[in-house]
Formats: structure tokens, C-alpha cells, sequence
């Protein structure tokens, strides 16, 4: 499968494990991903223009999914979200 030279993912998760779980699995897909446990990190790379989709983790101690949701709409991003949870 081909995708744009712009298909690149973001992924905010507070677990490493998972995070580098899922850039593993996107690039097994021929995605570039990023990803980070940081909030403030998260939404500085949104704000670079340099992502095409989002996936965030729902259930995160320092900033849940939907208080991230709600920063995303105030930043007016139109980016595609996968939302996903371990538990």
C-alpha cells in the first residue's frame, strides 16, 4: 500500500511500551510516526504542521484523552484522531 509523503502519525501515550509498540506496527505499514508521553510535546508537534494523523491514548495520568481533545479543538486542528485505551 502507498501513502503520501505527508502520511506521517502522532501518538500520545503515557505507557513507552505502547507507544513504541505502535510506531512499530505503523511502520510495518510504511508510516512515519513520532511519538511521546508528553503532553506539552504533543501539541508543540501539532502545532509544527508536520503530522497527518493523530492517535492518543484515552486513560493518561497528566492529561486525559478528552482534556487533549478539548486543546486540539481550541487549536482548531483538523487532524484525523484514532482515540485508543488499554484499560
Amino acid at each position: 500500500m502507498s501513502h503520501a509523503l505527508t502520511d506521517r502519525v502522532l501518538i500520545l501515550d503515557d505507557q513507552v511500551f505502547i507507544g513504541e509498540t505502535v510506531v512499530r506496527m505503523l511502520g510495518e505499514c510504511h508510516y512515519e510516526s513520532e511519538f511521546t508521553t508528553q503532553p506539552s510535546e504533543f501539541f508543540g508537534w501539532v502545532a509544527s504542521g508536520r503530522f497527518s494523523h493523530l492517535i492518543i491514548d484515552l486513560v493518561m495520568p497528566e492529561m486525559n484523552g478528552e482534556q487533549v481533545i478539548m486543546m486540539l479543538a481550541r487549536m482548531k486542528c483538523k487532524l484525523p484522531i484514532i482515540i485508543m485505551s488499554g484499560g
